[in-house]
């Protein structure tokens, strides 16, 4: 069976269930998360769908009415095993994705991340950077980089607030953030 494949008795096999998770955003809301699975495609897609147009260009610097192509491939390629994005449990909407890309050939990773319009600012990013990085710094990353947007603040104060030293610096309207992977301060 190849891997990513559905057992009979509906399990994903090598599915990381141990990365799920139920945790409170910061208005008591609880909620369960975890890695995505090759069956979330038509998830994702339903979930770029519901964002406002800010909000997918605060995430791909450009307007798109269908997900790239890019975010919708099997979250389990073959690079690395594991998750690279979390989602909410399959039963509920899902409220945001956040995945890093990896070439398995150095110690950064790329960061990004979308957060559903009705779910920005309760604390939904600051939950998947956190299970990123422990997933991350567990496949021997030692820092994330990112590219946002200025008029993106509350994505900048995600990566500030976290307790990880980081490093900003802009470039071409473009602010570059590295987010150094151990322990928080």
């Amino acid at each position: 069976m190849s891997r990513g494949a559905l057992r009979d008795d509906g399990a994903l096999q090598g599915y990381p269930t141990s990365w799920e998770i139920d945790r409170f955003l910061l208005d008591g809301e609880p909620v369960h998360i975890g890695p995505l699975r090759p069956d979330d495609v038509e998830r994702l897609s339903e979930f770029h769908a519901k964002l406002s147009s800010t909000t997918v260009y605060y995430r791909y610097f450009a307007t798109h009415a269908v997900l790239p192509a890019s975010e919708t491939r099997a979250p389990h390629r073959a690079r690395q095993p594991g998750p690279d994005g979390l989602r909410r449990r399959r039963s509920r909407p899902a409220f945001g994705v956040g995945r890093y890309e990896w070439d398995g050939s150095s110690r950064e990773a790329e960061v990004a991340f979308v957060v559903a319009d009705g779910f920005q600012r309760r604390g939904v990013g600051t939950l998947l950077l956190e299970r990123l990085a422990a997933y991350a710094r567990e496949q021997g990353i030692e820092r994330f980089v990112a590219e946002l947007l200025p008029e993106n603040p509350g994505v900048i104060r995600v990566f500030r607030a976290s307790g990880h030293w980081l490093q900003e610096s802009a470039t071409d309207g473009v602010v570059c953030v590295t987010i150094d992977l151990g322990p928080p301060a």
